[in-house]
């Protein structure tokens, strides 16, 4: 099976943006969980401890502990063949035996594995799901779109500071093969809608046929073929709540927040902490307690510099995940995409999502 050298690329951002807080008037139970999230472009676990609330009919919480991430391109070929390759299914199993093994080394419970849209789409998704039991003793649920939207809304309804003040959201969760959009409110534990929809940023990649090094020129094609998603089928779904929620469109103030929350939304904090800090000759701030905000100019800005850098440059940005470097491509412009078409004037970056509404299925009961 091949070898692959695990970077423990979310540790950082974990640490600096955990938003799992424990109140006075909870108490630690010392049980550790896990769950392990197998994606179209990579692999993602989260071990947390449970925070048993003091007050009955109050929401559990979770204190992060461990986190882990690498690169399989599990979808890699998906979408001409319909099947997961077996190199990339081999890869994809040697992380998750580590990720068992660091697991165990936090004296977690036996991970919660999932999967999304890659395995969701594949022929072979039940090969898969065998080798996994197999080879490692886990169980996989494969879960769709409807319920991926649900469990990201889950997550993010754990955010303190957005849970309590941002009023109406959209929350984006832009993933390998697919994005999750979800309709709701911070007062709300049910979103007013959700769906996944069939773009992401391996599979955009793939259809644009892009070269590594893309010339400038061809990012006005990129735009227009994601705008053009976005206002025909993502604008359409929303017509409804952005009516009567949204002042661009004639609802009512305040105007919603874009919430961003996802493996490249987290890179991409990464790199604007790091080089807010590089302007300002210290540390950046501690933002324990308020999530990383963007305009539709900031993220043009970096939008502009990924696009002008050879691959070779991006990976070298500090923040970047460097074999995700081709990747953040497609997922700046969905994240400017989505700001710039929905009209939206802001973009919050959750640090809680998609990994946290999976702990409150299998392990919040």
């Amino acid at each position: 099976m091949p070898q692959l050298r695990l970077r423990h690329y979310f540790l950082l951002i974990d640490q600096t943006t955990d938003l799992s807080f424990i109140s006075p008037h909870h108490q630690i139970n010392a049980m550790r969980y896990a769950v392990i999230d197998i994606g179209s472009n990579s692999v993602k676990m989260l071990i947390a401890e449970r925070i048993e609330p003091s007050e009955p009919g109050d929401p559990i919480s979770w204190k992060t502990v461990d986190t882990m991430g690498v690169q399989t391109r599990l979808a890699q070929g998906l979408y001409q063949t319909g099947r997961m390759s077996e190199e990339r299914i081999g890869v994809t199993l040697s992380a998750i035996r580590s990720f068992c093994e660091r697991a165990n080394h936090f004296n977690a419970q036996k991970p919660f594995a999932f999967a999304t849209s890659a395995v969701r789409e594949a022929a072979n998704q039940e090969e898969f799901a065998q080798a996994l039991h197999k080879e490692l003793g886990l169980e996989l649920k494969v879960i769709d779109g409807s319920t991926e939207a649900e469990w990201v809304h889950s997550g993010v309804n754990q955010h303190p500071f957005i849970n309590k003040n941002s009023g109406a959201w959209m929350i984006s969760d832009v993933g390998g093969g697919s994005s999750e959009c979800i309709w709701g409110h911070s007062n709300r534990t049910a979103p007013d809608f959700s769906k996944s929809y069939p773009i992401g940023t391996v599979r955009l990649l793939e259809a644009l046929k892009l070269d590594q090094d893309p010339p400038w020129p061809e990012i006005k094609k990129a735009q227009r073929f994601v705008g053009d998603f976005i206002r025909s089928n993502i604008e359409s779904d929303l017509k409804p709540y952005l009516k009567k929620d949204h002042p661009g469109y004639g609802g009512a103030q305040p105007a919603p927040t874009l919430i961003l929350t996802s493996g490249a939304a987290h890179i991409l904090t990464s790199m604007e902490r790091l080089r807010s800090a590089g302007d300002q000759q210290n540390e950046t701030p501690n933002e324990e307690k308020l999530p990383t905000t963007f305009t539709e100019e900031g993220l043009f800005q970096w939008l502009t510099r990924l696009w002008k850098s050879p691959l070779e440059e991006r990976r070298l940005i500090p923040g970047m995940i460097p074999d995700r470097a081709d990747v953040m491509l497609m997922g700046i412009l969905m994240f400017h995409e989505m700001l710039s078409s929905l009209r939206f004037q802001k973009a919050w970056v959750s640090s809680t999502g998609l990994r946290h509404g999976a702990l409150n299925y299998a392990f919040g009961k």
